[in-house]
């Protein structure tokens, strides 16, 4: 998966976190969450075409995201807008923040599915629905963070001797300590998903060999 952040108007480094992969963009959903909290989702389909699974799988390297190295990806976006902080004591402290979270799915969509044999069909929905699963249970864990996230931004606080200078630093490092647990959640599960015995594994090689 594609994971981004900025905060303000400066944009943070990008870490790509590989998960199994343009096209038209299709609106999913607005997810209302706490105040100062929007999370917005959104799905991509890139079209595959063939008349095997070897085929498609082709097709799927030629069209898929990542230069055809994944079969699904999500990526996410951060943003920290319209932060006020205000001093109280010796303290600068958050008013008010919005972190507003963009998830992308890219996901790969069958093209002119009537004209592919019955079985090669079924074998590919059976595929499809669990490729869109594992990166939907990616989303579900940037969504974790992005709340936790939004927590420590509004508990942050700055020097008040120093006018508050020190205050975007720390919520860099704060931030920047939580994307590393969320990059090793996001590990942990696609080595399990990697597994031999994991479903979407066999699910895979199902589809490799399906007509």
């Amino acid at each position: 998966m594609v994971f981004s952040w900025s905060f303000g108007n400066k944009s943070s480094r990008q870490w790509i976190w590989a998960a199994m992969a343009a096209g038209l963009f299709a609106i999913i959903s607005s997810l209302p969450a706490q105040a100062g909290l929007r999370i917005k989702e959104r799905t991509k389909y890139y079209s595959v075409s063939g008349a095997t699974g070897k085929q498609l799988f082709r097709s799927i390297g030629r069209r898929g995201p990542q230069r055809g190295h994944a079969i699904a990806t999500t990526r996410t976006d951060m943003r920290v807008r319209n932060l006020r902080t205000k001093i109280r004591g010796r303290k600068c402290v958050v008013v008010s923040a919005d972190l507003i979270v963009n998830l992308t799915y890219t996901l790969p969509r069958l093209r002119n599915s009537r004209r592919v044999s019955k079985n090669l069909r079924k074998v590919w929905n059976a595929f499809a629905a669990r490729v869109n699963r594992h990166e939907q249970r990616h989303g579900a864990i940037s969504k974790k963070y992005a709340k936790r996230m939004y927590r420590e931004l509004r508990r942050m606080k700055g020097n008040a001797r120093r006018n508050c200078a020190d205050f975007g630093d720390r919520a860099s490092k704060r931030i920047a300590k939580l994307q590393r647990q969320a990059q090793r959640e996001h590990a942990r599960f696609d080595r399990r998903e990697a597994s031999p015995r994991a479903k979407v594994r066999r699910l895979q090689v199902s589809l490799l060999s399906a007509r």
